[in-house]
């Protein structure tokens, strides 16, 4: 049976009192194993010793996930380990510390101990438009979504993706009827009359000026052969058109562009994590104070 290679990237944190007891752990798995090895293979000449062999946190992690016998209980062998020295290693910041720092601070101002108002960016982002949107993806594809706001919208839509503000349009209503095939998927018959002209409007301009062409269609809207060419041409084009426009928006904070790094999210939707977890922490706070949480 073939075997598979799997890397795994853990992080280790340890303070000062931790690292002490870390080394000296390590350095008797060493010395334990060392003396195994001796036995094993009839070696007479001195080991080195662990006070030489393990003298920094880096050399400790190695050993210990080295000699890790559960490895070997469960039949895995570890064939290549890396970790960053010990006077490389970054201090660790933690990201939601990060958040409450920067957190208003409410300590002058008693009348926002009472309301977190603070905290609120409302623009036109939060404002009520039709509470119907539609999505023009970068690819060429759409989506439709129901929410109260722009900004409620992108969240919703980062189930699938991270869309921009410049994708999201309101649109007054959506209706489509779809069907069930006897294969038991669902399919889409038909857009009404004012969603289809708003979808080919917002979403396929390009496209749709090529439906439009006498050469392209006959009189009952059916394409010529002579013009598929062009109608594929067009679904090209609307599948780049947008591409190389692609917004680069940033997230407010550090933390939130790290969360949009990390999860290939919006910069809204990052920072709307962010205000999330501070708020949780201004709440926290206040309920510190005798307010109820």
């Amino acid at each position: 049976m073939a075997k598979r290679a799997y890397e795994m990237k853990v992080v280790i944190l340890v303070d000062d009192q931790e690292r002490q007891q870390l080394i000296e752990t390590a350095r008797r798995v060493y010395q334990a194993g060392s003396g195994e090895s001796r036995i094993a293979d009839d070696q007479s000449e001195a080991c080195i010793p662990p006070e030489a062999a393990i003298n920094s946190v880096d050399d400790a992690l190695m050993e210990l996930v080295q000699k890790h016998r559960e490895f070997e209980n469960a039949g895995v062998e570890v064939n290549e380990m890396s970790c960053i020295a010990e006077e490389d290693a970054p201090e660790f910041i933690d990201p939601f510390s990060a958040a409450e720092a920067q957190a208003p601070s409410l300590a002058d101002d008693e009348t926002a101990a009472e309301d977190d108002s603070g905290l609120d960016d409302t623009d036109e982002l939060d404002e009520f438009e039709t509470g119907v949107y539609l999505c023009r993806w970068p690819n060429g594809d759409f989506s439709v979504v129901t929410a109260s706001s722009r900004r409620e919208a992108i969240i919703a839509l980062d189930e699938w993706a991270g869309a921009h503000p410049s994708y999201v349009h309101p649109i007054e209503s959506f209706m489509a009827d779809f069907g069930l095939t006897s294969d038991g998927n669902i399919e889409l018959h038909t857009f009404a009359e004012e969603t289809d002209v708003v979808i080919w409007q917002t979403c396929y301009p390009v496209l749709q000026d090529v439906f439009a062409s006498d050469e392209a269609t006959d009189d009952s809207g059916e394409v010529r052969a002579e013009a598929i060419h062009r109608v594929r041409d067009a679904v090209g084009q609307e599948r780049k058109r947008l591409w190389d426009m692609q917004p680069t928006d940033e997230p407010a904070t550090e933390m939130g562009k790290d969360i949009a790094k990390q999860m290939g999210t919006s910069a809204i939707v990052a920072d709307h994590y962010v205000k999330i977890r501070a708020r949780r922490i201004l709440k926290s706070k206040l309920g510190e104070k005798g307010k109820p949480n």
